[in-house]
């Protein structure tokens, strides 16, 4: 027994600077667990707005970025299936032509009804009759024509034939860039008459699209004016004249500088002329 007790003393003394650097080695420990902790604390309380604040910059910026993959997508999709897309789209929108088309020629109809009944009528009646008797040429299909798609000046222009600078102009409804159309008008113009250089003519009219452009020459202008519906020769003819009249009181050979206020007299007198432009008159 006292043997035993002599090995546990010895025992405690050998084994005592191990118990010690134990306990040292875990109140570090403690400490250190205890000092990741705070700075764990800290960096959470520092870094985790920022890291927030990143993620939700991401997030839109990947929205962004998909929404313009996914629609560059889809439009690759139909430039690479135009035969699927038109064959889808077709039958779709020749419904919406056809019911358009048969709208359109039905108004068309009733308007020619209401002009024949109107050249039917009595003093009508008589005026193709004297037109007979004198010779003169009546043509009431024409008439009928044009009273059921009448002629509308949509566009006119005062363009400098040599620079093609636009001087002034006129729409009914506002010209997307009535400059590059002037530019145009006068490339156009420039071409036909160059290529028949030899006649010595001037151009005076040209079909786009919808609309007759008729064109009247002066010395150092042109007018052009866009008209749609149905323009006979006698609406044409008085078209004309008006262009004429205009030419010869505003775009004299005295008008070479273009200043502001010329433009705008001219600008004023096309509105004032051709926002309730009558063809009959």
């Amino acid at each position: 027994m006292a043997n035993d007790n002599v090995l546990q003393q010895l025992r405690d003394i050998i084994l005592e600077d191990d118990r010690r650097q134990q306990e040292q080695l875990r109140q570090e420990l403690r400490e250190i667990h205890q000092s990741l902790r705070q700075q764990e604390v800290l960096i959470e309380a520092k870094v985790e707005p920022v890291v927030d604040k990143k993620v939700e910059s991401l997030k839109h910026d990947l929205s962004s970025l998909n929404s313009s993959v996914i629609m560059q997508a889809i439009e690759q999709k139909i430039r690479d299936s135009r035969e699927e897309v038109v064959e889808i789209l077709y039958p779709i929108i020749g419904k919406m032509v056809k019911k358009y088309v048969a709208t359109e020629i039905q108004q068309l109809s009733d308007r020619i009804d209401q002009q024949l009944d109107s050249v039917l009528a009595p003093d009508n009646l008589w005026n193709l009759l004297v037109s007979k008797i004198t010779g003169k040429k009546a043509n009431a299909s024409s008439n009928v024509i044009v009273a059921a798609v009448p002629p509308v000046v949509q566009e006119v222009y005062a363009v400098h034939k040599t620079s093609g600078m636009l001087l002034a102009s006129y729409s009914r409804t506002g010209a997307p860039d009535r400059d590059m159309v002037a530019a145009m008008l006068t490339a156009l113009k420039s071409f036909a008459e160059d290529a028949y250089e030899g006649t010595q003519h001037d151009l005076e009219s040209v079909t786009y699209g919808t609309f007759q452009i008729v064109i009247h020459s002066s010395h150092k202008f042109y007018l052009a004016a866009a008209v749609s519906g149905v323009l006979n020769t006698a609406a044409r003819t008085n078209l004309q004249e008006r262009l004429a009249s205009i030419a010869f009181q505003y775009l004299t050979e005295e008008t070479d500088n273009l200043t502001q206020e010329k433009s705008q007299e001219v600008n004023t007198a096309l509105a004032t002329i051709f926002t309730e432009y009558d063809f009959n008159k």
